[in-house]
């Protein structure tokens, strides 16, 4: 389905997913599938609430673009819906047991907003509980001239939603020039999309990532094309603090490296004193992402490490996540000179160890390897399926660490029989011979 999985959330064993739309900007009113998620229950892990769209909806909304549990709200974005001033929506859903109940559907005043012109309003959608941020990237005066803004709520019991609006963030370093007439001067400013990929919220802080906006054409999903990487001059970090005073006010700008003179769509992320950013280099040609730390909880940000690409035919499209701990980043290979035949799609998730639990220290990337196991649930056998020809060590481990079997496998798949295994979770773990990787897959039995 097209747009399936544009974005996802996941929070106290409820999964959202939204399903975006269709292939052009018009089909589609979206929609966002709702799932429980319980690794506990054996026979059905995973179960379906259903799925889910506006009472209100229409063709064209994209409901789905964005989704974010909050307790047991659920913020849906839907960037295409209709706006007096341009487009986009937030739709508020209350969890009832397994069911969403429509709350409100948020959107900026018309009369308040401060441009002439709002798109893509729910972009991205970031909660603490404190307050609500909400991007609208392509607001500005016209799709040649924009900033994007930022919208912050706060707790509003005597809304519909729960939520009333505080304020709208933009880019500070735009300058409007006008003639004498107060005509827009072309070509007078940068044009930036604010929130384009990233925003966090937390601590009275709103940082909303910046980011030049992609020329060319893009896919069915909304991602640049394969042949498409968009020149990415003015990315950067925007901070804002909320002040004493009530009032939110920019605080600091941080700019990516020169080096990563372009950008890769979702590549981008925070999480607490960490924030990173991918991009590619066009001088050494290949992709990496940068690795940022505060030192003192403010806004001193500073470059502490690079990760580098896997190799030089990822193309960093995807999201990226951290913890204190590690940190994960998911790369799309569309089309790409390395692939035999130069046209197929392959996703890689890599995941990285912090060396340094508590400041901005070294990252090591893990030589894992792609397992696969099917059937899932498998019963009395199943098959693994490995990323390359053997030989592999290989061993079967249940879930109090006890080793119940060892062996070895030359070829890329194997069959195991599992008659004699009570139902229940396993590991299945695999190691090359050369000791290049190592990767370990899950194995349930019913």
């Amino acid at each position: 389905r097209r747009g399936f999985g544009f974005s996802l959330d996941l929070d106290q064993g409820r999964l959202a997913i939204g399903i975006r739309g269709g292939t052009t900007w018009d089909s589609g009113t979206g929609s966002v599938l709702v799932l429980s998620v319980d690794p506990s229950n054996l026979l059905q892990p995973v179960s379906s609430w259903g799925e889910f769209t506006s009472a209100n909806g229409l063709p064209g909304d994209r409901l789905g673009h964005s989704v974010l549990w909050q307790g047991d709200t659920l913020f849906v974005g839907a960037t295409g819906r209709s706006h007096p001033k341009g487009s986009g929506a937030v739709h508020v859903f209350a969890a009832d047991g397994e069911v969403l109940l429509e709350l409100a559907m948020l959107q900026p005043d018309a009369m308040a907003f401060q441009l002439p012109q709002m798109r893509e309003f729910g972009a991205v959608i970031t909660c603490d509980g404190r307050h609500l941020a909400i991007a609208s990237p392509r607001s500005g005066y016209s799709d040649e001239f924009r900033s994007g803004a930022v919208h912050v709520y706060h707790p509003d019991a005597n809304e519909p939603s729960g939520w009333a609006e505080e304020a709208a963030l933009f880019d500070d370093d735009i300058v409007i020039l006008t003639d004498t007439f107060g005509n827009v001067i072309q070509n007078a400013f940068d044009v930036n999309e604010l929130g384009r990929e990233g925003l966090y919220l937390g601590d009275s802080l709103v940082v909303a990532h910046a980011v030049s906006p992609y020329y060319g054409s893009l896919d069915e999903e909304g991602l640049p094309t394969p042949d498409l990487v968009p020149a990415c001059a003015e990315c950067g970090m925007r901070f804002y603090r909320l002040g004493t005073d009530g009032v939110w006010a920019p605080e600091a700008l941080v700019e990516l490296p020169a080096g990563l003179a372009q950008r890769a769509r979702k590549g981008w992320g925070m999480d607490g004193p960490l924030a990173f950013a991918t991009g590619y280099d066009t001088l050494l040609d290949v992709w990496s992402t940068v690795a940022y730390g505060t030192f003192d909880g403010g806004s001193t940000w500073i470059p502490s490490d690079v990760l580098p690409a896997l190799d030089a035919c990822d193309r960093y499209n995807g999201p990226v996540a951290s913890t204190p701990q590690w940190f994960a980043r998911s790369s799309i290979r569309r089309g790409t000179p390395c692939v035999p035949g130069g046209a197929s799609t392959r996703v890689i998730v890599e995941l990285f160890g912090r060396t340094d639990p508590v400041a901005v220290g070294s990252f090591v990337p893990d030589a894992l390897l792609q397992l696969t196991v099917f059937p899932v649930p498998a019963h009395d056998r199943c098959v693994v399926r490995f990323p390359a020809v053997g030989p592999w060590r290989m061993a079967l481990i249940a879930v109090d660490g006890r080793t119940l079997r060892r062996w070895s496998v030359a070829g890329d798949t194997d069959e195991l029989f599992l008659g004699d295994l009570a139902p229940g979770i396993y590991t299945v773990q695999a190691e090359q011979a050369s000791d290049r990787g190592f990767g370990t897959t899950r194995l349930v039995v019913y």
